[in-house]
């Protein structure tokens, strides 16, 4: 039996990793056209690559003189989020901050995904594509509040819808977080990782069709852990489900999640098939979804084909890009550690810890389950446009390994000496990601020159 990581250890190797990333952030932002397009997005801010020295000096001073920090820490956790009524106030000021942050900041160029397409055809009037069909179905009634159809209108639509999906996505989480999770401290650490996300930028005014479906997601997650972990049977969490694959059909891929919900809910917590289900359930979802793959694409319809990578060369791959190329694997590396690091760091310390031994509530195999799809389809995916452009597809397909990385690691190390420190380090990782990529979306230069480089790297896809 392996003896216990000691808490130094543990904050050492959040330290290490956080840092390791900030460097390697720091040499990408002077490598534009490398693929590293997930890392260096500082290059195109102005003098955005500051933050990286600046956030290690700040960890490495976390990491050595945390005994006097703590002091000043304890004050600041008593003086906002003690108390019941100080904790709703400032919820009330996070909402409206956070609010007004989506608004503010919200992205006024067009030039990564389809987006630009994607207002001009709304703009013409033309045919709705039935893979999103819910969710431009909302755009089209939406923009008729503009007046008419034109690009403009379509543009303030994305604008709106997106803003007020992040504002619903934030609220669900206040609601079931509260309830999930009773320490205020550990529920505003949930709060600020989920903010502080690469992906929330769907939520800052981004046109595609991905943040109301993003959103559903979200609330489909959150509250299925909740009421798992409380264990109370409730028909909401596949309503927001459903909801998900009405606006957008690739919600599909959730499915082994939901089914997994309902056959958690309505057993009883000790019978012997739910305590059999634990231990074999992602083996069995992993084994069909293989099947699956390889039935799509060897004899399934082309429809489905063209939808996920093929192993090897076949006579749709562009830009020798396949499952197992380089090029493929680079991407997928670049796409883990700009959307999902905590995931990422959760995922290196079960392979140093060995077994996972405290993965056996409903709740958290629910999100293991969602973080396993998340992975595998991210995975296979065909970037129809390139892995760089089409990051904002992939971004909700990655949403159930996002929260499993963030509520997995409040849970393994909520009862640790560690915990505080250890989470605002990873909280600095995560604004050293965000902060540079809303920069880059908020500049119509810096987003151009972003634009021009990515197309570089598959240029057939692009």
């Amino acid at each position: 039996m392996k003896k216990p990581f000691s808490d130094n250890f543990i904050l050492l190797t959040v330290s290490i990793y956080c840092i390791s990333l900030l460097v390697i952030r720091l040499i990408s932002s002077f490598f534009p056209r490398a693929r590293l397009w997930g890392f260096n997005h500082a290059f195109y801010t102005n003098n955005f690559w500051v933050i990286y020295p600046v956030f290690i000096l700040i960890i490495i001073a976390i990491y050595i003189y945390w005994g006097k920090i703590k002091y000043n820490f304890d004050k600041l956790e008593s003086a906002f989020i003690s108390g019941k009524m100080l904790n709703n106030i400032s919820i009330a000021g996070f909402v409206i901050i956070a609010s007004v942050g989506f608004y503010v900041f919200s992205i006024n160029n067009y030039f990564l995904g389809d987006s630009a397409m994607i207002a001009a055809a709304l703009a013409k009037g033309l045919g709705i594509k039935s893979f999103e069909y819910g969710e431009l179905f909302t755009h089209k009634i939406f923009i008729q509040l503009f007046g008419t159809f034109t690009e403009d209108g379509a543009r303030q639509s994305y604008r709106m819808l997106s803003i007020i999906s992040g504002i619903v996505m934030l609220s669900g989480y206040i609601y079931y977080g509260k309830k999930l999770i009773k320490s205020n401290l550990e529920f505003w650490f949930l709060m600020l990782f989920i903010y502080f996300s690469s992906s929330t930028i769907l939520y800052f005014g981004y046109g595609e069709n991905y943040s109301i479906v993003s959103a559903f997601l979200n609330l489909f997650l959150i509250s299925g852990t909740y009421y798992l972990y409380k264990h109370k049977k409730s028909i909401t969490p596949i309503i927001f489900y459903i909801s998900a694959i009405i606006l957008h059909k690739i919600a599909i891929i959730f499915m082994p999640v939901a089914v997994y919900y309902i056959f958690a809910s309505y057993l009883k917590r000790k019978s012997r098939l739910l305590k059999w289900c634990l231990p074999h359930y992602i083996a069995i979802m992993i084994a069909i979804i293989f099947l699956a793959y390889i039935y799509v694409i060897t004899i399934g319809p082309l429809l489905l084909k063209i939808v996920f990578l093929h192993p090897l060369k076949w006579k749709f791959t562009i830009d020798n890009y396949n499952l197992f190329s380089l090029n493929h694997i680079l991407d997928y590396f670049n796409l883990l550690f700009f959307l999902v690091p905590v995931t990422i760091f959760i995922l290196i310390f079960f392979l140093i810890k060995g077994k996972a031994e405290f993965i056996k509530e409903t709740d958290i195999y629910f999100l293991v389950i969602a973080g396993a799809v998340s992975l595998i389809f991210s995975f296979i995916f065909e970037p129809r446009i390139g892995m760089a452009r089409d990051w904002d597809l992939i971004s909700f397909i990655l949403i159930g390994s996002q929260l499993a990385g963030f509520y997995l690691f409040i849970n393994l190390f909520r009862h640790l000496n560690i915990f505080k420190p250890a989470v605002i380090i990873l909280i600095l990782l995560q604004l050293s990601i965000f902060i540079p990529w809303l920069g880059l979306n908020n500049s119509l230069k810096a987003s151009l020159v972003y634009a021009e480089n990515i197309f570089r790297l598959s240029p057939h896809h692009s």
